[in-house]
């Protein structure tokens, strides 16, 4: 069965990487150059013995095309010509042991193969590379790759032993200039380095990452070491083009140890998709123009190939992110049990579907009261303007200009479950009830978009891509390698849940004002503020203002959103607590993190002992660098279960939960 009289059965493509990268180093010296001649100083000298790795060749994604049986199915469609613009996910590392297990086996160049000797400074003119031919290198001195200068002067070398220095080291000769790094053959994705001060005093430098036509993809701050190096690094997926390195003091920052080259980005690196839509043909589809504007590598099956898609969700992978768009053949209801128990594990899922099976999948990416609706297709409008859904990083209008194309069903009417966010509808202003149109939630990994791109051929914003494929990039731009900015602080004066998830069939959180209910009792009041979040603020259970009885283990619990880590070191998770809970011989209350969007989870705390009976709120701390550290997407979970069958306390009571770093 299908929308459409003609089918056009499944072929199978493995998307080649438009690879990625980024990083940055560049380096220094002084508002007055430090030399224009060599000189020495004695010193005692520090060994240098890290040695140059021989450049791998880039890994190349070969293209696999099955013929379809059926291809007279013609993309009537012309994409409009779009203009250059960055899609970065930036993941960023502060050790080299972290840089080095996630970007393995990239070259290193050290600086070292120069001809001044220890214990030396020398200047030269500006950009060095492998062709340079001066007084500081020979050529073939420095590896091919890449290319280091300063603007607006010239180059130094301090060599090792140089004011102690432990290896040799490059940069600006002028202290106010910038660090200029450049990778001129499009090959570069991934890019470390380590940072120093040869002054004696740490300085911090802002860094700007550029791309293919000079597009800047993102820039950041960092410190450098002292005579030590502190370590610097970035993965992209985008092309890494130039770094540019700039010491906010003028103090002269120089690098040294620089890693660069191409990886596969590890926040999106294994995508599936099925689709069939009918319209925008495979493999053009909205889905296949996002990701290949994004650069992003996936293996898709399209129009009927249900059970190579299947075969390969179940037995390949693992499945950084999952993309389902059916809007034309008839699907196997196995496929959405599947796609089920993907999502049960932590998977990541953007779904659309014309056709209604039962399947616990609906209920789970949190959708209830499901109404088809056919011709005409109804408009899509933004209820949350401000999501990034419509903004990140394309600004996306609302779907307004739709086309009857034949489709007996263009989407579905449908009210989000408790714990899920409907940024979107078919009513304006709204929200309404049984009217979302996008509903989002399980901690920020599952979007089910219930229209479908066979209707929308617009490009209302006239920017170069249709508007369903930004509104696509911008999807799967939220599934990548990083969640809300850090540090994050949500003290729920909204009153929403925002981007937080409510999992388990026990379910009894709430954000609200709790009112003194339960037994013993919760607070009046929340700690700081108007609102706090906890189990049955208002008394909508059994068990008035308390936690249930016989809840099952993973039965009733939040989870943060997902958090970016990855610059960080040190995470401490930071909340004011009232918990009231029994003997942990009867009832449980514990809190768990995962940093691979809730596939695993590991505890930081549970409760043992005797009954926790609160009479004030208490400040909680856990420092949990050991899961969060450099981690590019964090969650917390805060659960209340087991419980037993008898007698039961007011549970949590939550406000001001804090992901922060040290303070200073």
């Amino acid at each position: 069965m299908s929308q459409l009289s003609q089918i056009k059965l499944g072929s199978e493509s493995w998307k080649r990487m438009s690879a990625i990268l980024l990083v940055a180093v560049m380096v220094i010296m002084m508002a007055v150059p430090m030399v224009s001649v060599a000189e020495t100083v004695t010193q005692d000298k520090w060994d240098m013995s890290e040695i140059k790795s021989i450049p791998p060749t880039p890994e190349v994604l070969a293209a696999h095309e099955v013929t379809p049986l059926v291809s007279n199915v013609q993309d009537s469609r012309a994409s409009p010509d779009p203009a250059p613009r960055p899609w970065a996910i930036l993941d960023y590392y502060t050790d080299r042991p972290t840089f080095d297990t996630a970007a393995p086996g990239l070259p290193v160049e050290d600086f070292e193969n120069h001809l001044i000797g220890p214990n030396a400074v020398q200047a030269a003119p500006g950009p060095w590379n492998t062709a340079t031919n001066n007084v500081v290198y020979a050529p073939g001195g420095l590896m091919p790759g890449f290319s280091l200068d300063a603007t607006p002067g010239d180059v130094v070398l301090l060599s090792t032993g140089f004011m102690g220095l432990p290896s040799s080291i490059a940069g600006p000769n002028t202290f106010a200039d910038d660090t200029v790094i450049t990778f001129p053959g499009n090959d570069v994705n991934t890019v470390g380095l380590e940072l120093y001060a040869p002054m004696g005093v740490a300085l911090t430098v802002d860094i700007e990452i550029f791309g293919i036509g000079a597009v800047s993809l993102g820039t950041t701050t960092t410190t450098t070491g002292i005579l030590v190096g502190e370590f610097w690094g970035v993965k992209s997926n985008e092309i890494i083009t130039e770094i540019v390195l700039h010491d906010t003091t003028d103090g002269g920052e120089l690098i040294d140890d620089l890693a660069f080259g191409l990886t596969v980005f590890g926040g999106l690196d294994n995508i599936l998709m099925y689709n069939d839509d009918f319209f925008n043909t495979a493999p053009n589809t909205f889905a296949d123009q996002a990701l290949n504007a994004m650069g992003l590598p996936y293996t898709a099956y399209y129009n009927g190939n249900f059970g190579g898609f299947e075969a390969d969700l179940t037995g390949g992978g693992p499945w950084d992110l999952v993309i389902y768009n059916n809007e034309n053949n008839g699907p196997p209801v196995s496929n959405f049990n599947a796609l089920d128990t993907y999502v049960a594990g932590g998977g990541k899922l953007i779904f659309t579907t014309w056709s209604i099976q039962a399947s616990p999948l609906f209920a789970n990416m949190g959708v209830t009261n499901i109404n088809p609706y056919g011709a005409p297709p109804a408009p899509v409008y933004w209820w949350d303007a401000g999501h990034e859904f419509f903004n990140n990083p394309e600004t996306v209008p609302e779907f307004t200009a739709l086309t009857a194309v034949g489709y007996g069903t263009y989407g579905h009417r449908v009210e989000p479950l408790p714990g899920f966010t409907a940024p979107a509808g078919y009513t304006t202003p709204g929200p309404d009830a049984n009217e979302a149109a996008i509903v989002c939630g399980n901690g920020g990994r599952t979007i089910y978009k219930t229209f479908l791109d066979g209707q929308n051929g617009a490009n209302q914003d006239a920017d170069g891509y249709f508007d369903g494929v930004e509104l696509w990039i911008n999807m799967i731009m939220d599934m990548g390698g990083s969640g809300l900015p850090f540090p994050f602080l949500d003290d729920f004066e909204d009153g929403v849940f925002s981007d937080w998830s409510l999992e388990g069939a026990n379910n009894d959180w709430e954000i609200g004002t709790p009112s003194g209910l339960g037994s013993p009792a919760d607070p009046v009041g929340a700690c700081t503020g108007t609102f706090s979040i906890g189990n049955d603020l208002t008394g909508l259970g059994a068990s008035i203002g308390n936690h249930e009885n016989n809840v099952g283990a993973d039965t009733n619990y939040i989870v943060t959103p997902a958090v970016d880590c990855s610059a960080e070191s040190y995470v401490v998770l930071e909340f004011d607590q009232w918990l009231g809970v029994e003997d942990s011989m009867w009832d449980h209350a514990s809190i768990s993190v995962s940093n691979d969007g809730g596939g695993s989870w590991n505890v930081v705390w549970d409760h043992t002992g005797g009954n926790l009976i609160p009479s004030s709120w208490t400040h909680m701390m856990y420092d949990i660098s050991a899961w969060a550290a450099n981690r590019p997407y964090v969650q917390v979970r805060f659960d209340m279960g087991p419980t037993d069958f008898m007698i039961t306390y007011c549970g949590w009571n939550l406000d001001n939960v804090e992901f922060r770093g040290a303070r200073h």
